[in-house]
């Protein structure tokens, strides 16, 4: 039928000029020729087939680099320049993103008014051509076409639906990781996403419990925690990675205080045995839930801490996996969230609007100065891109990003779900890339505690909402945090529904 497929006059596009997490730009009088998304020539590798004379097998099969996505948008040429326009005569040729959103009804130029998106990011202005300039009769219109260059792979996304998982956990959960690769079934096992393996951990329960699911969350199965830690151990922060062939290493973190010292605890096959980790010296110390662990690789592993009442919190790393931790730099309050771009550039916030960043992995760390609105707000989850631009949510459920590495702030409006009475607190800053990420928010319905997924695709300039099916039962932290496997899959966790702990994924 006419109304399940898209024809040309339902796009439109739109460009951001200054790059991802700014303003969408309307681009109005524009066409778009073909885009064209090299996926690579493909080369096959032959020996005899031992069948026959004259007949080969397939030994090996390899798929080159694929090269740039091309593109042209032509327009005509106005009496005032447009945004292509004004970026071609730029000094600086700087990469940009461009989207084309298609829609059967509401307003082209309206971001967020879309059925189905792509988006081309890093597109570049590769040359450009003007037609019908000057003529010696006749009116044609004057045209100018630029032909651009952009990233491969381009992303496409559309509007997604939020669904509940099923699960027996009877407590809050408060982390969520993700462990999966994106494979080909083959040598190294059956075709995987990212999306498909996750672990969830829990607040203090009679086991100490995780959630792990390996096929996208349709079961959700509970393992025991390590038995050493007691009922009354929350299970915060959880990561995973790598560490040989076929080992995929889950470690957790004990995010109770009083229980001594900071603890972490690993298994390199899926909960059936722990080992457990003491370090810091700190009594009390604990790792807090959702941002408290960050692992780049087994080399390559931080965690913050809480140190309670106010006290210092520390920056820990692990070059062995876990196995051993150093200390590497103290807070001047309680620290909730650590991320890295690489083994040098990091970022780690936390209470009382504490911004801490290193250059050198975690040889030494700058305080810088938050937002200045922000003086007394504990900042709670974070995500950096590189060394000038990181994002910050806080306890007030207010987002602010920096562009130059924190010398200046701009607070991203993000909107109120439908009968929200106020946003409470933002948990989690979680990005794939430049452009796709998800935040972790809680929200009021006047006294009713909701948690919400809010997913973006243009670097958090523009927000979409998801919200919870109810209100929390008691929702002290309400969706406490979110991870996105690819822009059409995220999941969150959070407080109890109906005396179960929540697990949400976003999908087609």
């Amino acid at each position: 039928m006419s109304e399940d497929y898209f024809t040309g006059d339902m796009g439109s596009l739109w460009v951001q000029p200054d790059g991802p997490n700014t303003e969408p730009q309307y681009l109005g009088c524009h066409d778009l020729g073909d885009i064209t998304e090299p996926g690579g020539d493909v080369t096959k590798r032959y020996c005899p087939d031992p069948a026959g004379h004259g007949r080969w097998k397939v030994a090996l099969t390899s798929q080159g680099i694929p090269g740039d996505v091309t593109y042209s948008i032509t327009t005509y040429a106005g009496k005032t320049a447009d945004y292509l326009q004004v970026l071609a005569n730029k000094a600086a040729k700087c990469p940009f993103p461009v989207y084309v959103h298609s829609s059967t009804c509401g307003r082209k130029d309206v971001f967020l008014a879309y059925e189905a998106g792509t988006l081309l990011q890093g597109s570049r202005l590769t040359s450009r051509s003007k037609t019908n300039m000057a003529q010696r009769e006749g009116a044609d219109a004057s045209e100018v076409t630029f032909e651009l260059s952009a990233d491969n792979p381009i992303t496409e996304y559309w509007p997604l639906r939020m669904s509940k998982l099923t699960t027996v956990e009877a407590q809050d959960l408060m982390d969520i990781a993700l462990c999966g690769e994106d494979r080909c079934s083959g040598a190294c096992g059956d075709e995987e996403e990212r999306g498909d393996e996750f672990m969830a951990t829990s607040e203090a329960t009679a086991l100490g419990e995780v959630i792990l699911s390996v096929n996208a969350g349709a079961t959700n199965t509970i393992v025991a925690g390590p038995a050493a830690w007691l009922i009354t151990e929350n299970i915060s922060a959880v990561a995973c990675y790598s560490t040989g062939r076929d080992t995929v290493r889950h470690i957790i973190a004990n995010g109770t205080t009083g229980a001594g010292d900071a603890e972490v605890a690993y298994t390199d096959n899926g909960g059936t045995a722990w080992t457990v980790v003491t370090f810091g010296g700190v009594a009390g110390e604990f790792i807090p839930w959702n941002g408290g662990l960050f692992a780049l690789d087994p080399y390559h592993i931080w965690s913050c801490t809480d140190t309670g009442a106010g006290a210092a919190g520390n920056i820990y790393f692990s070059d062995d996996s876990g196995v051993t931790w150093t200390l590497q730099g103290t807070g001047t309050d309680a620290l909730n969230c650590i991320k890295f771009v690489d083994y040098n550039i990091g970022l780690c916030v936390g209470d009382t609007n504490e911004v801490l960043l290193t250059t050198d992995g975690g040889a030494s760390w700058s305080t810088l100065a938050g937002p200045a609105a922000q003086a007394a707000v504990n900042a709670m989850g974070c995500h950096i891109f590189d060394r000038y631009r990181f994002q910050v949510g806080y306890d007030d459920g207010t987002l602010w990003a920096t562009f130059d590495g924190g010398a200046t702030w701009t607070q991203r409006a993000l909107p109120m779900p439908p009968t929200g009475t106020a946003l409470d607190r933002v948990n989690s800053v979680n990005y794939i890339d430049d452009h796709n990420g998800v935040l972790a928010v809680k929200y009021t319905v006047t006294a009713a505690l909701w948690g919400a997924i809010y997913r973006t695709f243009d670097g958090g300039y523009s927000w979409e909402v998801y919200s919870t099916d109810a209100a929390y039962d008691v929702g002290a932290l309400g969706m406490v945090s979110a991870v996105m496997a690819n822009p059409n899959l995220a999941y969150g966790v959070g407080d109890l529904e109906n005396a179960l702990g929540t697990i949400y994924k976003l999908s087609l």
